[in-house]
């Protein structure tokens, strides 16, 4: 810590900021939060037409950031995505 400091701990939890590093959906014209985040409905259908997001693109209070959760909203944003195309 400041001033070293020493705090005795077996365990420590850090939770890194996170931010929308790819331009993709800016540049197809997606509505983006405040916070950077893509804005999307629960199906992951952005602003645009046909354009889904998933995962850890939807942002951290979305839903949790992990594999079984990008799984899910991906699944979700496919089925979604087949009745508008059908």
């Amino acid at each position: 810590l400041e001033g070293g400091e020493e705090i005795a701990r077996e365990a420590m939890y850090l939770r890194p900021p996170q931010r929308q590093r790819s331009p993709l959906a800016a540049t197809f014209g997606c509505e983006m939060s405040p916070e950077g985040n893509i804005v999307a409905d629960m199906f992951g259908q952005t602003s645009v037409q046909n354009v889904f997001v998933v995962g850890d693109m939807l942002g951290p209070t979305a839903r949790p950031q992990s594999v079984a959760s990008s799984v899910y909203s991906g699944s979700i944003a496919a089925a979604r995505a087949n009745h508008q195309l059908c």
